[in-house]
């Protein structure tokens, strides 16, 4: 065999070695595993500092655990929708609601009432009082049918009700998911619900097992207080009595069918906004709060309710301003005005001690709420201060009864 010249002995070595090459490539391909996307899923999972969540977080409150898994945490508190009600002119009651609701982590939305300056008469049903209704009660029972009314427009299946003037717990999530814990065990007691049913995030409250849950009741009646219990809430005030009987430390009651009024807070179903509503088609003959006490009294209403209360109405200390400031249906008498020339001094020393507070809010039943940690008194600590909230229930007596 003739020798080969050196191009054709360089071509051959260059052949030979991409060979290789290509071999070696092909045998670690066929040593790949590839993965099976018929099997493998990837669930996302959102993080509390993710700007894409919709979710608010709330500054103060505790962080949320992990067991809070059923929508009972979130910014709706478990319910379809979350409305406040209020009125166009009422821009303090906006403002605190706005306030509070950052601090706790909630989000509700505001819903336009009846104003008492364009009530008319004749878009009100008959009734059968002697003495005409107040326009201003007639106003404010308008406005919550109205809200009964866009619930069963929109097929809400549960709804959480707030009067503009509510105050509350700046844990106030927490606090609803320990509610639901509460009402779930009552309702189990009551054998409406089997042992093998249980809360879910789409219904934490089983909400076709009642018609309306009152969350901000006062002068509860003390009829039927044996179907309650006790649930597990460390976010609720110690030292309180129900009706007479001590609540345990880190306890609230959950009980059936107080009949209690004031209706700054309340839950309700699809099914009670119906009961409801064609109650006030008939007949407007007392104030919103009597015809919910009078329906659960006559059985006409299935509600719950819970004490301490969640949720209180507040009112400016020391009768602050206009009493209309207070209440659209309480009236002008000007209190501020006459204690301005009673003590002048003491007039003066209240507003230094408001200005260096930033708090001119107090509770209006304070012996049924005492809230560790009030939304509205808390403000100064975050805004300004940037401090956790205080522990109010420290700064109060523990011999507040129930019913006393």
């Amino acid at each position: 065999m003739p020798p080969l010249n050196i191009l054709t002995k360089y071509t051959l070595i260059f052949v030979f070695t991409l060979i290789l090459i290509i071999s070696a490539f092909i045998t670690s391909i066929k040593s790949f595993t590839p993965l099976d996307t018929t099997t493998t899923t990837t669930t996302f999972q959102p993080n509390e500092s993710d700007s894409s969540s919709n979710e608010i977080k709330s500054p103060l409150q505790d962080p949320l655990q992990n067991d809070n898994i059923l929508g009972l945490a979130n910014s709706t508190l478990g319910f379809q929708k979350i409305l406040y009600l209020n009125v166009p002119d009422r821009y303090n009651l906006d403002d605190t609601i706005a306030m509070q609701s950052v601090l706790s982590g909630i989000k509700p939305e505001r819903f336009l009432g009846v104003n008492l300056k364009t009530l008319d008469q004749k878009g009100l049903p008959p009734s059968s009082r002697k003495v005409k209704m107040h326009p201003s009660a007639q106003s404010c029972y308008r406005s919550h049918a109205n809200m009964w009314r866009k619930m069963i427009d929109e097929n809400w299946q549960s709804m959480l009700i707030l009067e503009a003037d509510a105050v509350w717990d700046i844990n106030l999530r927490h606090i609803f998911h320990n509610f639901g814990n509460g009402l779930e065990q009552l309702l189990r007691k009551q054998g409406l619900i089997g042992p093998d049913e249980h809360a879910t995030k789409e219904d934490p409250y089983f909400h076709n097992k009642w018609d309306v849950i009152q969350f901000g009741g006062c002068y509860a009646n003390p009829g039927r207080k044996e179907v309650s219990l006790q649930y597990d809430d460390p976010y609720a005030p110690s030292g309180m009595k129900f009706f007479g009987d001590p609540i345990e430390k880190n306890k609230r009651v959950v009980r059936w069918r107080a009949g209690e009024v004031c209706t700054v807070s309340y839950a309700i179903s699809h099914a009670g906004a119906m009961k409801l509503l064609l109650r006030t088609a008939i007949d407007m003959n007392e104030a919103v709060d009597m015809v919910l006490t009078i329906m659960i009294e006559t059985g006409g209403l299935d509600t719950y309710s819970v004490f301490p209360v969640i949720f209180d109405q507040w009112q400016y200390k020391d009768k602050l301003g206009l009493a209309s400031k207070n209440s659209d249906i309480r009236g002008d008498k000007d209190d501020e005005e006459d204690r301005k020339k009673k003590d002048p001094e003491g007039f003066k020393k209240l507003w230094n001690d408001i200005h260096e507070s930033l708090d001119v809010w107090s509770s209006r039943f304070p012996e049924n709420t005492r809230f560790k940690k009030n939304a509205l008194n808390n403000l100064k600590s975050f805004i300004f201060d940037k401090k956790m909230a205080v522990d109010d229930e420290s700064t109060l007596k523990s011999t507040d009864e129930l019913g006393s």
